[in-house]
């Protein structure tokens, strides 16, 4: 689960691209083991990873 987390992926890769990727063959199923796992849906960790870039690059760190 970790590397379908922060593997090098485009970031607008959509969530199937990822869950496949990573071998899962039904995205729900990967939607419920990536909440299980990281306490949040896949597109609530996106906007977590995009919102710190964003703080980041607005305080010049990236």
């Amino acid at each position: 689960m970790f590397r379908c987390r922060g593997g090098r992926r485009p970031a607008k890769a959509a969530s199937a691209t990822i869950a496949f990727a990573c071998g899962f063959n039904d995205l729900s199923c990967f939607n419920r083991c990536f909440r299980r796992r990281f306490g949040l849906t896949p597109t609530a960790a996106r906007g977590e990873v995009r919102d710190r870039a964003y703080d980041a690059s607005t305080r010049g760190g990236g």
